[in-house]
């Protein structure tokens, strides 16, 4: 009995995203468009990676994400899981916590919310937290 072949980075946070974020970029942006913004001839390479096939280097990282229309420290995140996948803590040890800007306009929100008065994580918040961004559970 053959195993189907599945690509070695196909379950990786980034080719998950890709998988996910090419189709409604799609819809404004070839892939041809983005391998051509990423310095790219060919717009293969983006099938590549959207598969899992191979990994997208860390320095194309920045490209592809004004390519699409992401976060670059988001992208980068999930593009250092791909080369490290283990090693998640000592990247946060050595880069702190990476936030997108729009985790920074949530947390400046709390801020304006809480009069800036560092609220603690209860159980309730927590719980509250997990009913309002539970849907984007789905959109990532």
């Amino acid at each position: 009995m053959t195993t189907a072949y599945e690509p070695p980075f196909a379950n990786t946070k980034l080719a998950q995203y890709l998988r996910r974020q090419l189709p409604v970029v799609a819809k404004d942006k070839s892939q041809r468009e983005i391998a051509h913004e990423m310095g790219f001839t060919k717009p293969n390479i983006i099938s590549m990676y959207k598969r899992g096939d191979v990994r997208v280097p860390l320095e194309k990282l920045p490209l592809l994400a004004k390519a699409i229309g992401a976060d670059v420290a988001y992208l980068f995140r999930l593009g250092l899981e791909q080369y490290w996948p283990e090693q998640q803590e000592a990247i946060d040890a050595v880069f702190g916590t990476v936030i997108t800007k729009n985790e920074a306009r949530i947390i400046k929100k709390i801020r304006d919310v809480t009069d800036d008065n560092d609220p603690a994580l209860t159980p309730e918040l927590a719980e509250k937290l997990e009913e309002v961004f539970s849907p984007y559970k789905r959109l990532r």
